[in-house]
Formats: structure tokens, C-alpha cells, sequence
């Protein structure tokens, strides 16, 4: 498996998902993804699709900018 490349991503996915006191089960229903698959989003081990991402963004009340490239919402 390759490494964890999008350990920032997976990590503020982790913490939006936890602010709202979310299940992995919960967020995983919501996007209509299997559990697993959501772990290896948060872990940073794969990336949301766009569409996934989107609802991520609305679910979260987050630009989807600011999930990708974190606070500022633009690429260093």
C-alpha cells in the first residue's frame, strides 16, 4: 500500500467529522461509502472523489478548499 500522502487531508476530515460527533458508521452512510473506505480517507492513505468531497464540504459548513490545503484555503 502506498504511504500516507494525504495525512493533512485525512487529518481534517477526522477532525470535522469528530466536531460534529459523527461515527466512522455515520459519516460512511452519509457518503454512502463502506466504513473501511472512509478510514483510508481519514488516515491518508486515498482522497474523496470531487463528488464526495463536496458533500463533505456541505456536511462540515467548510469550503472545500480549506479541506484540501487547510485554515488559509490555498496551496503553499
Amino acid at each position: 500500500m502506498a504511504g500516507r500522502i494525504y495525512g493533512e487531508i485525512g487529518m481534517r476530515l477526522s477532525h470535522h467529522r469528530r466536531r460534529l460527533n459523527m461515527s466512522r458508521e455515520e459519516m460512511s452512510n452519509y457518503l454512502e461509502v463502506l466504513p473501511e473506505k472512509l478510514s483510508l480517507y481519514e488516515c491518508g492513505y486515498e482522497l474523496p472523489t470531487e463528488l464526495e468531497m463536496l458533500k463533505l464540504s456541505k456536511k462540515f459548513n467548510v469550503h472545500y478548499d480549506n479541506l484540501i490545503f487547510g485554515r488559509g484555503g490555498k496551496p503553499k
